[in-house]
């Protein structure tokens, strides 16, 4: 399992662990926006994890054996489950305008990353050199997509597949891990790295092949979420061995970098941004509850507090301002969303 992996892990066995003391809490500001609760039939947990233009939803859930599946919701209302033949466990990470998603799944002989399309057609995808772990992180409109695979020297490599069809395997500035985990329109990628001595950087590449690499401040441990069409990266920062120290970050592509808090002394994990400069994101206060938000450009935060009973979580959210995510009710059940502005 890679660092990104571990972090989507992370991030959701902690909120499953606070969703059962948030009748303790003390509930967030109401929101106006409306919300559109969208679950699979008998799943315990329906996580949306992303949203194209139309407000189609991609994202993944489990069922009551914690077994993993895909979904795509599109903006009529129709939600169907899918996994690649064989699958002993579907994730989905990301979706564009013509409805094709992306993500990696398990199977006896390892882990692959897949492509599914909007007529249901999916293809496994293992990157060249693999050795048994590919995933798929991002997709963009000309279906570039970008994501890591380890080889088999036992480092993991960054890859990215322009709309071309051409395959480029790349390592950050000597890295010994390097995951690529976010692509936008014009075929630049974002992500992270490792350094042989254990150090982390963020990074941004162009499709052109130039590398960046860049460091938060008051951080030593940058995930990158997102990179918009004007090339800004968001993202969340640790300071390691500090749980608290999660900060949302923007990086502009002048390379200044902002850094905030919802509350500050408490983690902020920032997850979705578009092209509008806004991000979304979740928090937790003195509470222990996990929050969701919405940070304009001008750094403005709107709290999303779905069910007002449990945690709630925003993972993505499109230029038009619809946002998606999933919340817990008082019987830790969870649910994906949909915010209309």
């Amino acid at each position: 399992m890679n660092s990104v992996s571990k972090m989507i892990a992370g991030r959701q066995a902690i909120l499953l662990a606070s969703a059962c003391s948030a009748l303790l809490a003390v509930n967030a500001p109401a929101m106006a926006a409306h919300i559109t609760t969208s679950d699979v039939d008998a799943a315990t947990l329906t996580m949306g994890v992303a949203i194209d233009t139309a407000g189609d939803i991609a994202g993944t859930w489990y069922d009551s054996g914690f077994v993993t599946h895909g979904f795509l919701r599109t903006a009529d209302g129709t939600l169907t489950s899918f996994d690649p033949t064989g699958s002993t466990g579907t994730n989905v990470y990301g979706v564009n305008d013509s409805q094709s998603i992306v993500g990696s799944f398990a199977d006896g002989t390892g882990t692959h990353g897949f492509t599914r399309t909007a007529d249901g057609t999916v293809t496994v995808y293992d990157a060249p050199g693999s050795a048994g772990y590919t995933e798929i992180f991002a997709i963009n409109s000309d279906n570039a997509i970008a994501g890591d695979y380890f080889a088999a020297d036992g480092n993991e490599y960054g890859f990215v597949v322009n709309k071309k069809g051409k395959f480029t395997s790349f390592a950050a500035n000597g890295a010994r891990d390097t995951s690529a985990t976010a692509i936008n329109a014009k075929g630049d990628v974002a992500g992270e790295s490792t350094d042989p001595d254990g150090t982390f950087h963020g990074f941004v590449r162009t499709a052109k092949g130039k590398l960046t690499a860049f460091d938060v401040p008051g951080g030593d441990e940058p995930f990158a979420d997102a990179i918009n069409a004007k090339g800004t990266v968001a993202g969340t920062s640790f300071l390691y061995p500090d749980s608290n120290s999660g900060q949302g970050y923007i990086r502009l592509p002048s390379g200044t970098t902002q850094t905030f808090q919802v509350v500050t002394g408490y983690e902020t994990d920032e997850s979705g941004l578009n092209d509008q400069g806004v991000v979304c994101g979740d928090y937790y206060d003195a509470t222990g509850r996990y929050y969701g938000f919405i940070r304009k450009k001008s750094g403005a935060i709107t709290t999303v507090d779905v069910g007002g009973t449990g945690s709630t979580v925003c993972r993505a959210i499109n230029n038009g301002g619809q946002a998606t995510g999933y919340y817990y009710d008082s019987q830790n059940v969870g649910h994906g969303y949909l915010r209309n502005p």
